[in-house]
């Protein structure tokens, strides 16, 4: 069949990434891999064909009598189709687009992909010319495949319609086959998550005897590695605990402790341009009489770094892993990851799509904005893990009912044993006067009475300008608070995850 070229859309493909007419013909006359999604009145085939041994071309085009019409083309690393199904060609363009695209908004609605829709609009230009959400004000392709249905009417059936970040994905290219990767020892799984890793600032805290950590296996039990970043935490063969960022470290000395009979706990606070460990043992602890905060100053090493964040192509390799298909679970700490991973994420979701007012009731006339009560949120969090439950395969069940009462969710995940792995999640608002009590006996109870050894408590916080509540804590300190409170009642298989709800400030306050 004659194969025909969408120019005005095809040229960046030509110019920007040099993918010429004669390779694609050549590519889609040849037996390749092909896709149909067959619509009322559109056919969009996608073609998938290797390049080389780095890198295949994803070809997007529409079927029709006489033609096959090549819309655009984009080079695709090898090592992404690997990570997918390369037989489902429309998981690897929705994917590519979650990864490389850019918000638009048509009409009211805020759309990162618009698939076989009909949209009504005022006049044509709205759909040829929305407005992009481009922030960081890159250039961009737009991909558009639609079809007006009357003539005498703005009525169009949008069979694809998104717009790709070129910017992002010219460095993505750049960057080639170079892997990044996160390790994190079995001891410590559930504690620390990957996504931890990767905020600018990160805090851990463990608590230990003396005699037994020393008979612990020496190195990193933390470790991230990528181009330009690498961060490791580990306890060395001169028993020194440590902290290493690109080529900045800080070490702690323990063999003033290795005669001490007692536990001890450990705290590791990593800034953009600070590094720190904290070692106090219980006994210390206990009988001396000053105040906490001076005590802690006293048995903290720090040092000064420059200011150094996490890479953007970091953040970009995480975000591809979390929807990578997960079938079984090797045990259930590593399941436990997961779904610490899931819950962290929202965070992530609430900003990039800008819906923290699902977590707030509005509608109160000459009132302020007021967090809804937890059971409000649950819906809403249960719709944003949807995608990646559906993809890491595990099942969440909503207000799961036990004997002890009603727990907010809980997810089921198949090991490699074939047992079940299960994790018990409660939710509670930071200014909720139960929020301790929450934390060290409803969970235990709900987990106790479900025979699961592993939970997670998510604490909702909401103070910011319209809400000043919990009074006595920012964030920072309730954290810290609250980990010492799992400490003190041992309980060791909770992770606490906190979700930043505070209502945002109006365009116009900002500075």
């Amino acid at each position: 069949m004659n194969v025909k070229f969408n120019d005005h859309a095809f040229k960046i493909c030509e110019e920007r990434f040099d993918l010429k007419k004669n390779i694609l013909r050549e590519k889609i006359n040849n037996n390749i891999r092909t896709y149909d999604l067959k619509l009322s009145d559109i056919t969009i085939r996608y073609y998938l064909s290797s390049l080389n041994e780095k890198q295949y071309v994803l070809i997007l085009t529409t079927l029709h009598k006489d033609c096959i019409l090549i819309h655009s083309a984009y080079r695709i690393l090898s090592n992404f189709i690997n990570k997918y199904n390369e037989k489902d060609l429309r998981l690897i363009l929705l994917q590519f687009i979650l990864n490389f695209g850019l918000q638009f908004k048509i009409g009211k609605n805020t759309e990162i992909l618009i698939q076989d829709k009909e949209i009504k609009v005022n006049n044509e230009n709205e759909i040829l010319n929305p407005k992009v959400i481009n922030p960081e004000n890159h250039s961009w392709m737009q991909n558009l495949i639609v079809k007006k249905l009357y003539n005498n009417q703005t009525i169009y059936h949008i069979a694809l319609y998104f717009f790709i970040d070129l910017n992002k994905y010219s460095d993505w290219l750049n960057e080639g086959e170079e892997e990044s990767f996160i390790e994190i020892s079995n001891s410590i799984r559930g504690l620390i998550s990957k996504r931890d890793l990767l905020n600018p600032s990160i805090f851990m805290i463990f608590k230990s005897s003396f005699q037994k950590f020393y008979k612990s296996d020496r190195g990193d039990f933390i470790t991230v590695s990528s181009p330009k970043y690498n961060l490791s935490i580990g306890f060395s063969e001169n028993n020194e605990l440590y902290i290493k960022k690109n080529e900045y470290k800080i070490s702690y000395p323990l063999d003033n402790f290795k005669q001490i009979d007692n536990s001890f706990s450990a705290s590791f606070l990593i800034r953009p341009n600070e590094l720190s460990i904290i070692v106090v043992d219980e006994n210390t602890l206990k009988r001396n009489e000053k105040d906490e905060s001076i005590l802690y100053k006293e048995h903290t090493k720090s040092v000064k770094t420059p200011t150094i964040f996490p890479p953007n192509h970091l953040i970009e390799w995480a975000q591809k892993n979390d929807i990578l298909q997960v079938e079984t679970y090797s045990d259930s700490h590593h399941f436990f990851e997961v779904v610490v991973d899931s819950l962290l994420s929202i965070q992530d979701k609430i900003k990039r799509l800008g819906s923290v007012q699902a977590f707030w009731n509005t509608k109160m006339k000459n009132q302020p904005p007021y967090p809804k009560k937890e059971h409000e949120t649950l819906p809403t969090i249960r719709m944003i893990l949807q995608d990646i439950s559906i993809a890491k395969n595990y099942e969440i069940i909503p207000e799961y009912k036990i004997s002890a009462g009603s727990l907010d969710f809980l997810f089921l995940g198949i090991l490699k044993s074939k047992d079940m792995g299960k994790v018990c999640v409660e939710f509670k608002n930071a200014h909720s006067t139960k929020l301790k009590q929450g934390l060290t006996k409803q969970l235990p109870r709900y987990m106790k009475s479900k025979g699961c050894d592993l939970g997670i408590y998510c604490v909702l916080y909401y103070k910011g300008k319209y809400f000043n509540k919990p009074k006595k804590y920012d964030a920072t300190s309730l954290s810290i608070e609250l980990e010492k409170l799992k400490i003190q009642h041992g309980l060791h298989d909770v992770r606490i995850v906190f979700l930043d709800l505070s209502y945002p400030e109006p365009p116009s306050l900002l500075k």
